[in-house]
């Protein structure tokens, strides 16, 4: 083991004349063990680790939120966070180091994803109980309660006139529907307007509305147009901090 000035074991400083001595005096454990260098990973360690990882998303996301931004330099804060987690709970050696470092990823990452996904979720909530889309939903309910007395008797110049009296409206702002905009209508508006017809339809219709926002809303779509060189650097920096701090103690 190499000289240090603090104890592997518990990590408690030593006295200045450290090496004199034969134990830690505040744990007792050898200070010249030839294998105490070897690497110190067990269930503490790992419980530590995860438990620091776990509180850096809770850290990341709760600033987000709560400033409604993201500060990279988290990311760096993150890394000491594990990796003073996982020296203080005895952790030393590569394969702590290297725990340390990957939990410290996993924590950024969760915490950015942890994030967006908060963000999304309650855009799509805000919009689907709003006066608008139950406005938008009542003028679809009825359209579908209209729909259903033709009893399927939809030729163009039916559909035409159905469209006309519900106030549709082609591309250019007009009720001009040509054989496009029909044959579009045919394809698209008509199931929905026959689903809302169905008991559950209104239903299905919300969930069809929640899931394609969500897909727009992708997370990794916006992760990364968020992410930047900058966000990258942290990344790297809040990982190699925590591997150096736990490999520090070898």
């Amino acid at each position: 083991m190499a000289q240090t000035e603090k104890c592997l074991s518990c990590g408690d400083d030593l006295p200045s004349n450290f090496e004199s001595l034969e134990a830690c005096p505040a744990c007792g454990a050898d200070l010249w063990d030839d294998e105490s260098g070897e690497d110190v990973i067990n269930g503490k360690v790992i419980g530590a680790a995860v438990g620091a990882a776990i509180l850096g998303v809770v850290i990341w996301a709760g600033i987000a939120l709560g400033t409604e931004r993201e500060f990279g330099w988290i990311a760096w804060g993150i890394g000491g966070l594990v990796g003073w987690a996982t020296t203080k709970a005895g952790g030393a050696g590569m394969k702590a180091a290297v725990l340390a470092a990957v939990l410290t990823a996993c924590s950024i990452g969760g915490g950015r994803v942890g994030t967006i996904k908060l963000v999304t979720g309650g855009i799509i909530q805000e919009y689907t109980t709003s006066e608008e889309f139950r406005d938008e939903l009542l003028d679809l309910k009825v359209d579908a309660m209209d729909f259903a007395k033709l009893n399927g008797a939809v030729d163009d110049g039916v559909l035409i006139q159905f469209l006309t009296d519900h106030k549709y409206y082609a591309s250019d702002d007009t009720q001009d529907f040509n054989d496009v905009y029909l044959a579009n209508f045919r394809q698209v508006q008509i199931p929905l307007l026959e689903k809302l017809g169905t008991p559950t339809g209104e239903m299905d219709y919300l969930d069809d509305v929640r899931s394609d926002m969500a897909e727009n809303l992708g997370v990794w779509k916006l992760l990364k147009e968020g992410s930047g060189i900058v966000d990258l650097l942290f990344l790297l920096l809040g990982i190699g901090t925590a591997f150096k701090l736990v490999l520090g103690r070898s």
